[in-house]
């Protein structure tokens, strides 16, 4: 799974990003069930990848990074068993 920390363009990271920056097991709750995860922040080639997807799927998402000074994160969570 990948989530994205555009919190609409504000000048903040949202507050969940900084959480999970502190701890990056995380629980995700998908169609009804809880799954443990390990959260990572994607980083060069791999998040410019993802993110170029995102914004064509969802073109709001470039209007997020125009308003926003800081570059939005990328997190990949990877479901852990």
């Amino acid at each position: 799974m990948i989530i994205f920390g555009t919190k609409a363009g504000a000048v903040r990271h949202p507050d969940w990003f900084h959480n999970i920056l502190e701890h990056p097991q995380v629980q995700v709750e998908v169609a009804g069930a809880t799954l443990n995860a390990k959260a990572t922040v994607l980083e060069g080639p791999d998040r410019d990848a993802l993110w170029a997807q995102q914004c064509l799927e969802r073109p709001e998402f470039a209007i997020y990074q125009a308003r926003s000074v800081r570059k939005i994160p990328v997190i990949a969570l990877d479901r852990e068993i």
